[in-house]
């Protein structure tokens, strides 16, 4: 029927008799269409047409409804996705490159930097303690999406703009950022300090980027004996270029079997025996000589990569010349340092009980 369709606007009573929920029901379409042609009851054919038309309106407002419903589920999703992109940068920033915040229960929010959040109460002060937190937001501007980090000040310490093929990448987990467990920062990840994120080339070679998008070198993820030789761990192994990762992945592979070989052919009791030794000169080591001197080879002895050992000496202001006491290691919040730290006890422990067995 030509009648009935929702174009035609005549006058304003068609308009209040066509409005948008005419249709929403066989009873008031019938109405509206009996008062539009001026009759008093339907005839089968017209009915029935009536009733199509019903319809056919209900499955066009369900499909609008479920349309605009996905819609706003995705720019809900999109835009989720995009501030969780802005906080991972300004983490990664915060502990990689330049600190954001100032106290240690702080962290990078998403929004302008200066924001409050508060903390646990304090019995002592009877308040709960505040801390300032950086923030971190991003902006698309010129077709790149510009993240704009602030400190807990609310200075603008630096904008970084990432091209959109970077964005996709981290959405498809392609990109990753440094990342922190409980305020510090883990050694086991793609990126080093001084790298704000990683790019998977292939397989698992991922290229490392500091601030400035300038490669910074490799990582690549390698099957290895644990160091307990128990079970086989994957594993990140850092280079400037893919030669020098395969080398060090082969040089620790040789160290974890070297000392594999220094266990073998002793008896449990002398283990044991010896295991209570080590202990008791490590405690005395680590409480006697802070100011132990660590060098560049005592950290490669470790099974440090060149590659980390330069990150770490060039975020905290050495070279790889100067030796550095052993308390800034033991209370160096990178895991890698303290794990240095506990190789040079436990060497110089084993050399003072070599010197008074023999």
């Amino acid at each position: 029927m030509k009648n009935i369709h929702f174009k035609r606007k005549s006058n304003l009573w068609w308009d209040k008799c066509f409005a948008f929920d005419t249709f929403s029901d066989y009873e008031t379409a019938g109405k509206a269409v009996r008062q539009r042609l001026g009759i008093k009851r339907l005839n089968p054919a017209l009915a029935k047409e009536v009733r199509e038309a019903v319809e056919k309106h209900a499955t066009r407002q369900a499909s609008r409804y479920k349309d605009a419903l996905y819609s706003g589920k995705s720019l809900k999703l999109q835009k989720q996705k995009r501030e969780e992109f802005a906080v991972a940068v300004g983490k990664s920033y915060h502990y990689s490159i330049q600190s954001l915040y100032q106290s240690r229960s702080g962290d990078v929010l998403h929004g302008s930097g200066g924001t409050v959040s508060q903390g646990e109460f304090c019995v002592r002060a009877f308040q709960y303690s505040h801390y300032r937190n950086g923030g971190a937001r991003l902006e698309k501007t010129d077709g790149q999406y510009v993240v704009i980090l602030e400190n807990y000040r609310g200075t603008e310490k630096a904008r970084i703009a990432f091209a959109p093929e970077l964005y996709r990448d981290y959405l498809r987990g392609d990109l990753v950022f440094s990342v922190s467990y409980a305020g510090r920062t883990q050694d086991n990840s793609a990126t080093l300090q001084g790298d704000l994120y990683a790019v998977r080339r292939l397989g698992q070679v991922w290229e490392r980027f500091n601030h400035k998008h300038k490669r910074t070198g490799f990582a690549v993820q390698v099957l290895r004996l644990s160091q307990w030789q128990k079970s086989v761990e994957l594993e990140w192994e850092h280079g400037e270029t893919l030669d020098e990762c395969r080398v060090e992945n082969e040089r620790k592979i040789a160290l974890r079997e070297q000392a594999l070989a220094e266990r073998e052919g002793k008896t449990t009791e002398e283990v044991r025996s010896f295991q209570a030794r080590l202990a008791k000169a490590t405690s005395r080591v680590a409480k006697f000589c802070p100011n132990l001197p660590v060098s560049f080879k005592d950290a490669r002895e470790a099974g440090a990569c060149i590659a980390g050992i330069k990150a770490w000496a060039k975020r905290r202001g050495y070279t790889l010349e100067q030796t550095i006491p052993l308390s800034v290691l033991q209370r160096d919040k990178d895991a890698y340092a303290r794990r240095i730290a506990e190789f040079v006890v436990t060497r110089e422990a084993k050399k003072l009980i070599r010197k008074y067995l023999v």
